[in-house]
Formats: C-alpha cells, structure tokens, sequence
C-alpha cells in the first residue's frame, strides 16, 4: 500500500517469477485487527494536522522513506513552513532523492533542510516547520525549547506497542511532552508498513517457492494456513537451514 505498492507485485511476476526459497516476516499475521491505511490517505490527514499547528514535530522510523515522504508532501502542500531534519536524517533524504528523485517527484526532498546553528532559525520562529524528531539531543533541544512551545503538536507515527505494554519504550516517554498527570501529548497517525496476509498469499502465489522460511513474527504457524502448495519451515532459536 505504498507508493510504489500497485507496481511490486507486477515486477515480481515479471522479472522474478518462480523462486527456489522465500524468507517471508509476518509481522500483520498477529495484527489481524489493525487496519491499513494507505500512505495516500495519511499523507491528507497530515496535511488537516500541519494546517493546525505551527510547529510541527514528527516522529517515524528514519528509514521509512514512503513516510517521511509522505509528511514532506503534506508540508509542501501547506506551502510555507520549512521541512528540517538532523544531519543524518539529510543524508539519507539526499541520497534517496539524488537516486529516485528524477524517476519520482514523490521522493524529491529538495527543499528539506537540516538545521545549521542560527541559519533557518528565525525562518522557523516566524513561519512554523515540520521537524522530524528521534531520541536524541537535537531533538529534546527543540522540543523543550520556550520558543516553540506554544501551537506545537507531536506526530507519532510508529508502532503504538513503543509506547504501551510489554514493548514500552522509556526513552519515547521522556521525549514526548506529557500534560500534568503524565499523559503523554501526540496524535498518533500511522500505518504499517509490514505486508498483510493478502499480500504474503499473493507473493507466494507469484513465486511459487519449495519452501517458505517466516521470520519475524509471534504467529508463524499461521503461514500454514495459508491456500497455498508450499513446504513450510519454521526454525527453531538457533537453528540452521540450508538453500
């Protein structure tokens, strides 16, 4: 369901065709009730958020391009804030767009910037940015910054399970601003980016492999029942297996 989501299943078929083996993850194999939107339509929902707010900080995985594309989009089509980013998250950005830029506009992230001590700052003092954030310096300086405080929002676009239950992840906690009582202040906008099973059954469909190894998942016996003629080799910690 990503940009690229309609043409994967065409060039597998086409280029790929039958396979000898398939390591397949199965991450939405235990996430049957989580729906799936598609980038399109939170890249719309995002563009409502950004309208909104000023300062804008977003919070996703740095290399889910498909994402951080769709938040830049959503920003360009607002029109008027800066897209800034940290050093690292530039080079990343800049190789995927000097790479896929010309093929797709989509990833052309060409008036991303990444802050360079007092350059962009009154540009984003006065007219608002979106700001990628992760856990680090950079991103507490501006988050807890008086400056940006006030008409400031967090997009929290990752797996919920970082921030509740068994997987909770402390560190979000103490980057994310909270109200008085400790809840934590976001808007949670996001989709996964795992293959559903529809999609996994196509795949194997397509490929035809003798044997499937999952990866990745909580529920690898469900690759069993799956419709399909295939050898299904779940391994065990530490187990070997030879192709």
């Amino acid at each position: 369901h990503g940009r690229v989501g309609k043409s994967s299943l065409h060039y597998i078929e086409d280029k790929i065709g039958k396979v000898n083996s398939s390591i397949v993850e199965g991450t939405m194999l235990s996430r049957n009730s989580e729906s799936v939107m598609t980038e399109e339509s939170l890249q719309a929902k995002a563009i409502d958020i950004i309208k909104d707010h000023k300062y804008v900080f977003i919070m996703c995985s740095s290399t889910n391009i498909d994402r951080i594309a769709a938040f830049y989009n959503a920003n360009e089509a607002v029109g008027d804030k800066l897209f800034v980013v940290d050093e690292y998250q530039k080079k990343v950005l800049d190789i995927v767009a000097n790479t896929s830029g010309e093929n797709d506009g989509h990833y052309d992230f060409t008036d991303c910037v990444s802050f360079d001590g007092k350059k962009h700052y009154n540009d984003m003092r006065s007219n608002g940015f979106c700001m990628l954030i992760r856990n680090n310096k950079f991103s507490k300086k501006f988050l807890g910054s008086p400056t940006f405080k006030n008409n400031q929002t967090v997009i929290y676009s990752m797996w919920k399970g970082y921030l509740e239950g068994k997987n909770q992840d402390n560190r979000l906690h103490e980057l994310i601003p909270q109200d008085d009582n400790g809840k934590l202040l976001y808007k949670y906008l996001h989709t996964s980016g795992h293959a559903t099973e529809e999609a996994l059954t196509q795949i194997c469909d397509i490929t035809e492999p003798d044997i499937i190894i999952p990866i990745h998942s909580e529920k690898t016996d469900k690759f069993r029942d799956f419709d399909i003629n295939v050898n299904v080799k779940i391994l065990q910690s530490g187990e070997c297996v030879r192709i």
